[in-house]
């Protein structure tokens, strides 16, 4: 079993949680594949959408090999790792999440659903 899949289910077992952490043989690349695997619905799942806050300033920091270290940036809110977690059977808004965390979001992903 990978490391991560270990630690998972040690950290489950240590805080008691009342969960189970599957793993599938096979690649599930959405809500209904992972439902249709275990034989439950998609309102048994959540899920997780994960985002990089890529501010313009850090853009150009990182396009001249610049890292927040070497700038003395002291602004926290670049690079960030922003996670939506949402119900199975939900889309993500990415246009929402962008508001909700009140940031700016990349071109590519305005108005994109996450099924």
């Amino acid at each position: 079993m990978p490391i991560h899949n270990t630690k998972i289910t040690q950290y489950i077992k240590e805080y008691d949680i009342k969960a189970e952490y599957l793993v599938f043989s096979e690649s599930c690349h959405s809500v209904a594949d992972a439902a249709k695997a275990v034989d439950v619905s998609p309102e048994d799942f959540v899920k997780n959408i994960c985002f990089v806050d890529k501010s313009k300033k850090n853009y150009e920091n990182e396009k001249n090999n610049i890292t927040n270290n070497d700038n003395n940036n002291n602004d926290n809110t670049s690079n960030n790792l922003i996670v939506a977690i949402v119900k199975g059977e939900d889309k993500a808004d990415a246009n929402k999440i962008a508001s909700v965390v009140n940031l700016p979001i990349a071109a590519e992903l305005r108005g994109f659903l996450f099924n």
